[in-house]
């Protein structure tokens, strides 16, 4: 069954499915659908040059630990990362959010960063899979970040590795 997730309440989700019926179902029954970056942009009504906009709007993370390394953060909470996500589905949303964080690895590898903090949340969890899957296919260490300042919702990567 192919849908777009219309409400969610408690641990179930209403789908408007393909043949144009209404469903609850449950929140672990919903699978992710992943589509090529570039479609995103076709999306009718869906701008996403506002991200960058919003982006280069939002006041930049950047501090530094006590042992003298430059540290980012990086949100990806998508209310964060746009102004409207009405007309978007799960898999759009998350496959915004996963891009936005292979730019800013992408961009704190070629600025020499030490270190990333991706603040991904808790939720279900799916996020920081995909995060740890794409920290993965760059052979890069990461672990879980500050408990104290985070939760459980950020992973900590390193960047530059130190000699």
């Amino acid at each position: 069954m192919e849908g777009r997730v219309l409400e969610i309440q408690d641990n179930r989700a209403l789908v408007l499915r393909s043949d144009e019926f209404e469903e609850w179902v449950g929140l672990s029954e919903l699978v992710k659908e992943l589509k090529e970056f570039e479609a995103l942009m076709e999306i009718q009504d869906f701008d996403f040059r506002r991200v960058r906009e919003k982006e280069a709007r939002a006041k930049r993370k950047v501090s530094a630990s006590s042992k003298g390394e430059q540290v980012w953060e990086v949100d990806l909470h998508f209310e964060n990362l746009v102004d409207r996500i009405r007309g978007l589905t799960n898999g759009e949303i998350l496959n915004i959010q996963i891009n936005h964080c292979r730019f800013k690895i992408d961009q704190a590898m070629e600025r020499k960063v030490d270190k990333l903090v991706i603040v991904h949340g808790v939720g279900q969890g799916v996020l920081r899979a995909e995060v740890h899957a794409l920290l993965h296919s760059y052979n890069l260490k990461f672990y879980d970040a500050s408990f104290a300042k985070y939760g459980r919702g950020a992973t900590e990567v390193e960047i530059r590795q130190r000699p």
